[in-house]
């Protein structure tokens, strides 16, 4: 690498900053920043003293994300790791699959347990956090999306599909202990699949000591213990399509929540000003999650479902990543 960064090319700059900044702030902060793909995501990053900025724009040149410093997620990890320090680790119990609004493929957990509901009510408490997303007030894992250019659900498909869900959904007795929760991840995404990563942090729940194994088995019970609130919030979900069929094809034939090609716009004014707003188009937030995707008994019974799928419903869905497969606690 030549001495002076002033004849290197942009993309040259960008990759001599990942190699000597971000190093430098991981080092700093004891956190794990995946630096972004510069060919994708056009992103430069400039150093001031003890923060690193991130400016993101879209391949259009609109900006997406203005700034992060990591000084700022320094302090939400530490705020994040005072939250978990009296949560326990728990389980997320699988419930069943199910075709959730605008065709995506879902698979519902049956509430979330006490560890994780206390902690969702100190995250509230906190009082800076924007009020709570509907679609995380119930635990969930998203597993595929519609295609782009597949054609919205008839009522047949959506019948067929559903009973193939609630087929398929038998199988989850099988990993009634697999999705095991032993600790949670502070990320920004660069898309809401959270394929792509701009910084991850995972935090550590507490573990039950094993100085006494009665103890730990009732303090295991409790953690894993689920509402009555909970259970009946996953279930009032999970009954609107046997509830109001026709009303619940509407919502899944709504535009949206597809890959990438569908659009809001920016402003009335500016027609042509659009931006991506969907699973695998640019976008930059951050959000607290459990990540799954690397239980190979849970890989396995995806995959069945996944092929079952397909069979169905040939190239239809797109199916994310292993790997990026998780369940939303709270956007942050």
């Amino acid at each position: 690498m030549p001495k002076s960064r002033k004849n290197l090319s942009v993309e040259d700059r960008f990759l001599y900053q990942q190699e000597h900044v971000l190093l430098r702030a991981q080092e700093r902060y004891g956190v794990t920043i995946t630096p972004l793909d510069y060919a994708e995501l056009n992103t430069a990053i400039r150093a001031q003293d003890s923060r690193v900025t991130y400016r993101v724009k879209d391949k259009q040149g609109f900006p997406v994300y203005e700034v992060l410093h990591l000084d700022t997620v320094w302090l939400m990890t530490e705020l994040l790791r005072s939250a978990v320090k009296d949560k326990h680790a728990t389980k997320l119990e699988p419930r069943a699959f199910f075709v959730a609004w605008r065709g995506v493929l879902t698979l519902a957990f049956a509430g979330f347990p006490a560890s994780l509901a206390a902690l969702k009510v100190d995250l509230d408490a906190l009082g800076f956090l924007a009020p709570e997303n509907s679609g995380s007030k119930w635990p969930k894992m998203s597993l595929a999306c519609l295609k782009d250019d597949a054609k919205p659900l008839t009522a047949d498909q959506l019948a067929n599909l559903s009973q193939l869900c609630s087929q398929m959904s038998t199988n989850l007795a099988l990993l009634a202990n697999d999705f095991q929760v032993s600790s949670i991840s502070y990320t920004h995404f660069a898309c809401r699949s959270l394929e792509k990563l701009v910084f991850r942090a995972d935090i550590a729940l507490s573990k039950t000591s094993n100085t006494d194994n009665e103890t730990d088995e009732l303090a295991s019970a409790d953690n894993y213990k689920i509402s009555e609130d909970q259970i009946h919030a996953v279930d009032n979900v999970l009954s609107e399509y046997e509830t109001d069929k026709d009303g619940y094809l509407l919502q899944v034939q709504k535009a949206g929540n597809r890959e990438s090609l569908v659009y809001f716009l920016l402003n009335i004014i500016r027609l042509s000003s659009i931006i991506p707003r969907h699973y695998r188009s640019m976008h930059v937030e951050s959000t607290l999650v459990v990540f799954f995707g690397n239980n190979p008994e849970v890989t396995m019974i995806l995959e069945e479902f996944k092929r079952a799928v397909d069979f169905l419903l040939p190239d239809y869905y797109a199916w994310f990543h292993k790997d990026a497969l998780h369940c939303t606690i709270r956007a942050l």
